[in-house]
């Protein structure tokens, strides 16, 4: 069986009779062109990297009636999480509760810090509070978004950080 490269349209077609020739000749177009575009990551499949373990706790007021934070918060506590998406700029979108008890968030992408000091803290504790804030990916394929707590609210009584969901997209969506 022989094919010919759909990218050569107007040019002289190559005729491949072998599949491992024609990836080889188009790793580069195949590494550019496909990718995720969008990525989501659940709170409870973090990875603790500093701190105590993950504690999900069932909360009837909130989006899918989960929140996870570290089993006894404190200041510095460290989440991971890979994912993979193309570079570009992207609205990283958190679904999280702001509380009284709530502390401020670093949040990293492959060690380069994308947003500081991410006040979690509310006096009355608010449900589905979403917050979005602008990023940069910068290279395609696997990265690791990494979360810090980093302080908190002069009025806070903790380090919680009640996290659900984050979610990766375009920001040209």
């Amino acid at each position: 069986m022989a094919w010919t490269d759909p990218k050569t349209m107007g040019h002289e077609p190559t005729l491949y009779t072998d599949w491992n020739t024609y990836i080889r000749d188009n790793l580069n177009h195949l590494k550019n062109d496909v990718g995720a575009k969008r990525a989501t990551m659940w709170a409870d499949e973090f990875t603790v990297v500093v701190g105590n373990p993950i504690l999900m706790s069932h909360q009837p007021d909130q989006n899918y009636c989960m929140l996870s934070r570290q089993n006894t918060p404190a200041n510095g506590d460290t989440l991971t999480c890979s994912f993979v998406a193309l570079a570009g700029t992207y609205t990283l979108s958190i679904l999280c509760a702001k509380t009284s008890i709530s502390g401020k968030i670093d949040i990293y992408i492959d060690n380069v810090v994308v947003v500081t000091a991410l006040d979690l803290y509310n006096e009355t504790s608010i449900y589905n509070a979403l917050v979005s804030n602008s990023v940069t990916v910068t290279g395609n394929g696997y990265h690791i978004l990494k979360i810090v707590v980093n302080g908190k609210n002069a009025s806070s009584t903790n380090y919680t950080a009640d996290l659900t969901k984050l979610w990766l997209k375009p920001s040209s969506d």
